[in-house]
């Protein structure tokens, strides 16, 4: 039996094809994890992942207490360190299956994320279904640095690195 050159190439560049692809969804998981800015600009989100679950915390922001929280035990808290969004997990392209608290109005949402884009972070918060609800956007912080001021910036506090 005689192969030719040709179906070889094809097969391989199909085989190759499809390596990358496989990777780059993975890749695609981790693309959240890094510093973003809040919709309002205002806040430095820190977004981790640890053994599959997605969480982000504000590592710098303006300085003043979580006074909107529906929950009375937590309005004396600073935001500068408090945790937003918690329990999100990949879903192919998207994450999903956590939470987003919003503290400008004290309250905790559904949330769906997605990206448009290398530096650009969707996310829609809802309460019951996704139809209702609103989405905000946020913008990976560039430079070197992220976790420090930026030139430009607002004033902002910032949260002390883990020692």
């Amino acid at each position: 039996m005689r192969i030719s050159k040709s179906r070889t190439f094809g097969s391989l560049a199909v085989a190759a094809a499809c390596w990358c692809l496989s990777g780059a969804t993975a890749v695609a998981q981790d693309t959240i994890v890094g510093v973003w800015w809040s919709p309002k600009k205002d806040a430095k989100i820190e977004i981790t992942e640890k053994g599959g679950v997605y969480t982000g915390r504000i590592i710098a922001g303006v300085d003043r207490l979580d006074a909107k929280n529906a929950d009375r035990r937590l309005r004396g808290r600073h935001l500068v360190g408090a945790t937003l969004m918690k329990d999100m997990e990949a879903d192919g392209e998207k994450w999903s299956g956590g939470t987003f608290y919003d503290p400008d109005g004290g309250t905790t949402y559904k949330c769906k994320m997605w990206l448009d884009g290398p530096d650009k972070l969707m996310m829609r918060g809802f309460i019951g279904v996704s139809l209702v609800g609103r989405t905000e956007t946020c913008v990976k912080v560039a430079g070197p640095n992220p976790r420090s001021p930026q030139p430009g910036e607002p004033a902002m506090t910032y949260l002390e690195p883990a020692r």
